[in-house]
């Protein structure tokens, strides 16, 4: 099997690549398919009218690289990569699309001459790699946030009262932490302290305070 067939099996960008007059070029609509989104979108045209701004930024002929073509849209790999950029929405199929593009616009910018289909698609999969340590790196901060949430805890890192509790082993139940939430906010208010809030999943928000006061608070309902 030839390289350029093994790449075509890899890429279904690839596949659907057109020439003209020497241009290549691909439609909007099987672009669109092959990412997973709707042809009908109604803002179809914003997306358009964006992309041709991008280019033109760039110092390009917008019109070199979207132009109508039979009922369609004709996109250049930049003009593919833009327009795909310009979509609010994101999915695997999308971050492929992007990859590839992008792995395109590199190659030509690095090399005007003909590169060979197994460096392009070594290109791609080194474009895709590069993706996926970015996705890691957004969800591993969404857990990070995901966590806090878990704990009640505000962007000032202060905590509510089930926080810390849970971080200290201490009790959980319902009536206790309101009282050591009650005791915490006079602890607080008397050092002229006003209390953060952290969103909980059952009652919207939740007060939370440093973790010296709730330590204090803690201490004293336990003496009661």
């Amino acid at each position: 099997m030839s390289h350029r067939s093994e790449l075509a099996e890899q890429s279904p960008f690839d596949r659907m690549k057109r020439v003209d007059s020497g241009e290549e070029f691909w439609k909007m609509s099987e672009l669109f398919m092959a990412a997973g989104l709707s042809w009908s979108l109604t803002n179809r045209a914003s997306l358009v009218t964006r992309a041709q701004g991008i280019v033109a930024l760039r110092g390009e002929d917008s019109a070199k690289h979207i132009r109508g073509h039979e009922g369609d849209i004709a996109l250049s790999r930049l003009g593919a990569y833009v327009v795909l950029l310009a979509v609010p929405d994101s999915s695997p199929q999308m971050d492929a699309a992007l990859a590839y593009f992008s792995a395109l616009i590199e190659l030509a910018a690095r090399a005007p001459v003909d590169v060979s289909p197994l460096g392009q698609l070594k290109a791609i999969v080194g474009t895709l790699e590069a993706h996926q340590v970015e996705i890691a790196e957004v969800r591993a901060r969404v857990e990070i946030v995901t966590s806090r949430m878990d704990a009640h805890e505000d962007t000032f890192g202060w905590m509510a009262a089930a926080g810390y509790a849970a971080q200290h082993g201490l009790r959980s139940d319902e009536d206790y932490l309101r009282d050591v939430g009650t005791q915490a906010g006079i602890l607080g208010r008397a050092r002229g302290l006003a209390p953060g809030k952290a969103r909980h999943r059952h009652y919207g928000y939740v007060n939370t305070w440093p973790d010296d006061v709730w330590a204090r608070a803690f201490a004293e309902v336990n003496d009661w």
